[in-house]
């Protein structure tokens, strides 16, 4: 997760700086802009989020103000205040595909997951800029776990417009669900190996593996308790996945009775 923030930070970063000096000239608003943009590439984030907190109070209609108050507060582990920020900013900003994906994004990171609510910004996001795989991914994984059917088409365009991106190790494991859960049973099941063998050390990945095992097959329990006991390894030490261990723990004492 912290790669991908990093990730997320390296390619926002520029749109804001594009934005910005779109409407330079504006006196001291431009000043504190370029200061925080200067703050942020130093990884000063407590300073940026403070600089970004007068920014979208002195001008609430900037959408550059608002993702950089999110990414700022993000960084400094003030999760609500992020996402409560791109929500705003959104709100304030229905143009600005920066923020909208900004707001998808955290909701989806949300926990728990906060999905239908994502989907919602990330179809924004992707009005505003079509040819972008960020927002088609996260809304394709997303309509996934919701069980929509939309799914199919978005990932028909991700893999279009992205091939490699369609072919991630967490659109196969959302995707591999969604296809099993819905009678392709073939289908799913390869996805769901093709991304185990690729992340073997991801918790989400592990986890629908085995639940899909659990739920849609016959004679796979051992190796769906073997996957949940891999799961429950893989976040030992994670506070955030307390709820789904106790779940899986329960599921776990059941199948092996």
């Amino acid at each position: 997760m912290k790669r991908l923030r990093h990730i997320v930070l390296c390619l926002v970063l520029p749109v804001l700086c594009v934005s910005w000096c779109a409407g330079c000239g504006k006196g001291s608003y431009s000043a504190r802009m370029a200061q925080a943009l200067e703050e942020a590439r130093r990884n000063n984030y407590r300073e940026v989020l403070a600089l970004a907190s007068g920014l979208a109070e002195s001008d609430p209609g900037d959408p550059n103000a608002w993702v950089l108050k999110s990414i700022a507060a993000e960084r400094s582990g003030q999760a609500p205040l992020a996402l409560q920020s791109a929500l705003r900013g959104a709100e304030l900003c229905p143009g600005s595909f920066a923020v909208q994906y900004t707001a998808g994004r955290l909701l989806v990171q949300a926990v728990p997951a906060r999905d239908r609510e994502a989907v919602t910004y990330l179809e924004r996001a992707y009005a505003l800029r079509r040819d972008d795989s960020r927002s088609l991914s996260l809304l394709t994984q997303c309509l996934a776990r919701l069980n929509d059917r939309r799914v199919e088409n978005y990932y028909a365009i991700l893999e279009a417009i992205a091939p490699a991106a369609a072919k991630s190790t967490e659109i196969a494991s959302s995707l591999g669900v969604y296809r099993m859960r819905n009678g392709k049973l073939r289908e799913g099941v390869a996805l769901l190996n093709n991304a185990y063998r690729g992340a073997t050390g991801n918790p989400l990945v592990v986890l629908n593996l085995a639940r899909a095992l659990d739920r849609y097959t016959t004679g796979n329990t051992a190796t769906a308790v073997a996957l949940y006991r891999q799961y429950l390894e893989l976040t030992r030490l994670n506070p955030e996945a307390a709820g789904v261990r106790t779940e899986i723990e329960a599921r776990v004492r059941e199948l092996t009775r």
